[in-house]
């Protein structure tokens, strides 16, 4: 595991530089919304799970 940590930072830094290059508003705008919506995502999967194992405590 370890020891693909270097060469994927390197590369997660060479996208994430191209992505400038290519556009950086649109950059800015993924890197504030993508974490936003991973949030939200686990969030709901959470309450989604809570009630799922509810329903099937009834049974």
């Amino acid at each position: 595991m370890f020891h693909q940590l270097v060469p994927n930072l390197l590369q997660l830094a060479a996208v994430l530089a191209y992505m400038i290059y290519l556009n950086w508003q649109s950059t800015l705008a993924t890197l504030i919304i993508a974490p936003l919506m991973g949030l939200l995502i686990g969030w709901f999967g959470e309450r989604l799970l809570a009630v799922s194992r509810r329903s099937q405590n009834r049974f």
